[in-house]
This record gives structure tokens, C-alpha cells and sequence, in this order.
């Protein structure tokens, strides 16, 4: 991707210095968090603080979450909002952002720059904390790389990540356990399914009845039969089931010795697909496109359901006004986590007990996640705010038919197999995809499909062994 002339230009020295022009940031202490009383605290500070990220999530997430929080300067609009400089404030601390909206490549690019300059900048010029991705989790997560500090460095101590969901702490782990990086998110996937359908199909649109037709992949296909008897498609893209039977492998996509090991899994999903898309159950739509959505919305929808995470929820509610409270969602055979955005303590920063102090305030206490939910029916890595808001009587959702959907998300991220994440996932998932989608549109045989992986997986990945 060609990123326009001015941003392509910009040095990171170039972002720092728009940067310095910012106003002033500061959080109450919270009175009797077991904090130790002689550490720095935000109501003491007198720092410049920085934060790297990708949009604006995080300051929002400070402007509900701490009400002290005050907007400030935003610089950068020449350069298109490819880069936004803009400062906070909030008692003595200058909280000055650079917000790079780019591509995820060009974004680590320039992350990458900064952090290599780290420790030759001034203090009050060094990173202090900083946004990444779940496929570069792995990258920034490693010891080796030595960027992002263990969250016990800044404080942070194992009551305050107690909370957080398995599935949610492992992948930000490195190699010997140690937790490098947190998120607030809960992407799990669900089984979104339109309710009309599944009256009409199974005599019921009761989650209870829809989840005992999807809780295994055998019944699953028992229901895309009835479906097709009905004359309605179980799913509509070839990929639409990826993500559920991928992120369930029970093996590494690489060995210890760098072998590219496809798990069974994947196996069964090129034969499910196969077999449905010869069959008529599946439209044969790309996930995502225009034909994909038209599939799913509107009074004349002739598809079941796809797998979606509360974030792929609420945008299908943003822009679907004419189905609204024709939803709901289950758990289905399997579950995943879709990508989303995590936060590391910057190695080499002066303020790392001040990025405890925030990471806590906003990811480890109850009151902060739950604003979350509210706010935008987003699953959150808070165990006792996920089950407080499934408690709640008018948490329902009325694009799902008045459903309380928390507890599905919370249900669902028990299903999700952890430990078997590697640095090359999601390269050879792209890779995976690519090669069989001609092979359930007829345009090559099972074989052609894995010669074309390996190819495609070599090529992206010259150091793995087939």
C-alpha cells in the first residue's frame, strides 16, 4: 500500500516534534486500591507522558472512565489524518498522543522506528505506552525484543489481572509466561442467526432451541440440511466458518522445528465447505463484500446466520436498521477471538508506575468495563463485569430481540482453545484461504489446493520447512 507523499515523508523524529506541542493529563488516585503509598501517583506527577496508538479508542475510553479528563490541542490535520498530535489534560501530566491511522504495516513500520529510538531520546520523549495488534502480539511479546515490560514492572499485580479471561491473557504472553501486554476486548465469535429463519426452519427462534442446533459440527450440517429443505442457505461465504474451525486446531500451524504442521481441523473444513457448496447450502459469497451483507439483511433474507463478534454485531446493527430484532446469537460448535487491540508498557519509559496506574484504572477495575458494555454491547475481559452485566434486568438488546447477548459472549470465550498461537498464524491462515477457495468454486481439484499452499506458504515464509 502507497501511503500519500506527506505521511510517507515523515520521519519519526518528524512525529515527535509534532508532538511537543501538547497541553497537560491527570488521573485520581483511587483511595484504598492497595496501592504502595510512596510511588509515584498521577495526583503527584509533573511528567510528559506518550502514547503510540491507532485511533482515538483509548482516549475515549480515558474520557468516560476518568472524569477529570479534558481534551486538548489536535495538530496534525495537514497530513490528512494519516498522523494526529494531540494532547490531554488531566492535573500535572501532559498526556501527548500520536494517533497514526494507517495501514497495520505501515503502522508498525513507524512504531518500529520510534521504539528502536527509544533509549536515545530524551525521557520526556520516550514512549511510554503503546498500541499493537493480536497478529503482532507474538513480535512485541517476545523477551528477546525487549519493548514491552512485564505488567508487573509497572505495578500492575496479579489480583489486578485476575479478572481477565485466559483466552484474553495467554496469546500476551512470551515464551516463559509473562503477561507483556492487555486489552479491555472480548472479541469472542458467536453464532449470529436470524430469528424469522429459525422459526420458519426450526419451529423456534428460543436460543435454547437454536444452540442445541448448532452446539456441534455434526448438528450443525443436520441444520444447513434443514435449511436447504426449507429452500434458506445455512451460511452464505465460503469462509464464514474459518475462523471457528481454525482457532479450534489442537496443534501449532509450526512444530519446534519450523515444519508447517495444517491441523485436522482444517482438514474438516475444506471438507464441510466442500460439501456444502456443492450442495447448495452456502451462497458462495466473499465474507465481507457487498453481496455477503445483502445476504444477511434486510425482511427477504434467505441465510441462517454467520459467525460474528460483538464488534461485528454491533456494526451489522449500525447499518441494518430494516432487520433489527430479527437477531440473536448462540454459541456454536466452536469459538474463536477476532483481532483487536492490545497495550504494552514501552521498555526504557520513566513512567512505568504511572502506566500501571492507568492501565488499572481503565482494564482492571469493574466500574471502567462496564461503561464499555453499555455503551456499545461489546464483550469486555472482565470476569465480574461480564457477569454483572448478564445480571442486569435492562441489559437486553433490542437488535437481538431483547436478548442479553453478555451472557453468550461469556459462555463463548470457554470454548476457545488457547496455547497453540504462533507468529506465522495469520500469514498461513491468508495463505490456507487463498489456495482452497478455487477448489470449492471448481476451478481446482484438492490437490492443486495444497500444492498452491505450500507455494503461496514458502513464498511468504522462506525459512519454514514443508
Amino acid at each position: 500500500m502507497r501511503l500519500p507523499g506527506c505521511f510517507t515523508a515523515l520521519s519519526a523524529a518528524g512525529i515527535l516534534l509534532l508532538s511537543c506541542v501538547c497541553s497537560s493529563v491527570m488521573a485520581a488516585a483511587v483511595p484504598g486500591d492497595g496501592r504502595d503509598a510512596a510511588s509515584p501517583s498521577m495526583e503527584e506527577s509533573s511528567v510528559c507522558y506518550q502514547i503510540v496508538c491507532m485511533d482515538d479508542s483509548l482516549e475515549q475510553m480515558m474520557i468516560r472512565c476518568l472524569p477529570d479528563y479534558q481534551e486538548g490541542v489536535r495538530l496534525g490535520e495537514e497530513l490528512k489524518s494519516r498522523v494526529c498530535v494531540k494532547s490531554g489534560k488531566l492535573g500535572d501530566i501532559d498526556i501527548r498522543w500520536t494517533i497514526i491511522d494507517a495501514s497495520e504495516n505501515a503502522y508498525m513500520k513507524y512504531l518500529d522506528t520510534l521504539l528502536m529510538e527509544q533509549n536515545q531520546r530524551d525521557p520526556r520523549d520516550r514512549i511510554d505506552l503503546f498500541a499493537v495488534t493480536t497478529g503482532q502480539l507474538g513480535k512485541y511479546c517476545d523477551e528477546a525484543a525487549a519493548v514491552a515490560l512485564p505488567l508487573w514492572d509497572t505495578g500492575l499485580q496479579d489480583t489486578d489481572l485476575s479478572e481477565q479471561y485466559d483466552v484474553m491473557k495467554i496469546p500476551a504472553c512470551d515464551s516463559g509466561g509473562i503477561q507483556r501486554a492487555i486489552t479491555p476486548d472480548l472479541p469472542v465469535g458467536v453464532w449470529a442467526y436470524r430469528r424469522s429463519v429459525a422459526k420458519e426452519v426450526l419451529g423456534s427462534d428460543d436460543p435454547e432451541t437454536v444452540a442445541s442446533a448448532v452446539d456441534t459440527w455434526e448438528h450443525f450440517e443436520e441444520t444447513a440440511g434443514k435449511m436447504k429443505e426449507k429452500g434458506y442457505r445455512v451460511y452464505s461465504s465460503y469462509t464464514d466458518t474459518w475462523r471457528a474451525y481454525a482457532d479450534s486446531r489442537t496443534v501449532p500451524w509450526v512444530n519446534g522445528e519450523g515444519v508447517i504442521c495444517p491441523d485436522g481441523n482444517l482438514v474438516k473444513w475444506v471438507d464441510m465447505t466442500f460439501a456444502d457448496a456443492e450442495n447448495g447450502r452456502l451462497a458462495g459469497t466473499l465474507r465481507g463484500s457487498e453481496e455477503w451483507l445483502a445476504d444477511y439483511t434486510g425482511e427477504q433474507s434467505r441465510t441462517f446466520g454467520t459467525f460474528l463478534t460483538g464488534d461485528g454485531l454491533a456494526a451489522l446493527a449500525a447499518g441494518d436498521t430494516a432487520s433489527g430484532g430479527d437477531w440473536g446469537c448462540v454459541c456454536g460448535p466452536a469459538s474463536y477471538t477476532d483481532s483487536c487491540t492490545w497495550y504494552c508498557a514501552a521498555a526504557g519509559s520513566s513512567n512505568t508506575l504511572l502506566t500501571g496506574e492507568i492501565l488499572q484504572k481503565l482494564f482492571c477495575q469493574e466500574e471502567s468495563l462496564e461503561q464499555i458494555i453499555s455503551s456499545g454491547r461489546r464483550g469486555v475481559n472482565h470476569r465480574t463485569a461480564m457477569a454483572h452485566a448478564q445480571e442486569k434486568a435492562d441489559a437486553g438488546w433490542d437488535f437481538c430481540g431483547g436478548q442479553n447477548v453478555a451472557e453468550v459472549y461469556d459462555r463463548a470465550a470457554a470454548l476457545c482453545v488457547t496455547g497453540n498461537g504462533t507468529r506465522y498464524d495469520s500469514g498461513l491462515n491468508a495463505a490456507f484461504m487463498e489456495a482452497f477457495l478455487p477448489y470449492f468454486t471448481g476451478q481446482t481439484d484438492e490437490e492443486g489446493a495444497a500444492a498452491a499452499f505450500y507455494d503461496n506458504a514458502m513464498q511468504r515464509y522462506p525459512d519454514l520447512l514443508m
